[in-house]
């Protein structure tokens, strides 16, 4: 829906967005997303629609595009799947003979964006890198294991996320289901789920995954390529 400059005003005038705002400005990161989310909560849908649009404005992509999805901006594609960090992500795909469109999804899927995201296992930064297999894809790519505070850089992140699924696609003959499912599964689980005999089509090869949180994974990110392109 469209969005007028006096509701984006009005809206970044509300003292909590202000205060979210200036706690960013601040580099008080986590702070500024409390505020955030408590805001959010209190709006409408229509409100959210237009937060949304001001945080895509303000260069909040993680927020906007998490803002969009349960509001009026749920159509806007421009906010819920945005081109950013490109310079990173082509350079880092082309290197490596990946389909750019296949990374943005990925990263999409993994982190929102979200270059400082941690989840509760351990994974790291844009692409969710766990610090166990930073250090071996630094063995193999013949790099110092990168600080935890260096595998939140996005470049970083990227150039490690991306060297380790050139690794999986290899491993499955450039099947970029098979390797998107083993990015969140492992190799070893997505080897064992692999039709041995009869070779099944990817679309229904991704109904037959076993655990469910892989299996929508893979849906997200296949849909998720499908946008990009």
């Amino acid at each position: 829906s469209q969005v007028t400059e006096e509701e984006l005003r009005a809206i970044a005038r509300q003292p909590g967005m202000q205060r979210a705002r200036e706690l960013f400005l601040m580099d008080e990161v986590f702070q500024s997303r409390v505020e955030w989310h408590h805001m959010q909560n209190k709006m409408n849908a229509k409100d959210r629609g237009t937060a949304a649009h001001l945080a895509y404005i303000w260069g909040w992509h993680n927020s906007a595009l998490l803002a969009a999805v349960q509001s009026t901006a749920f159509d806007n594609l421009e906010i819920r799947f945005p081109v950013i960090y490109k310079e990173h992500i082509i350079k880092h795909a082309e290197n490596k003979g990946l389909d750019p469109d296949w990374v943005y999804s990925l990263i999409r899927q993994e982190s929102a964006f979200m270059p400082a995201a941690k989840s509760p296992v351990g994974a790291m930064g844009i692409m969710q890198i766990m610090p166990g297999t930073a250090k071996l894809l630094a063995r193999s790519m013949r790099i110092p294991t990168p600080s935890p505070q260096q595998l939140l850089q996005p470049d970083t992140n990227i150039n490690m996320g991306t060297f380790f699924l050139k690794q999986l696609s290899d491993q499955f003959d450039g099947n970029i289901v098979l390797a998107t499912a083993a990015y969140n599964a492992g190799p070893g689980r997505a080897r064992a789920w692999q039709p041995h005999y009869n070779p099944a089509p990817g679309d229904l090869w991704i109904e037959t995954i076993p655990f469910k949180e892989t299996r929508d994974y893979v849906k997200n990110i296949v849909t998720y390529q499908a946008i990009y392109k």
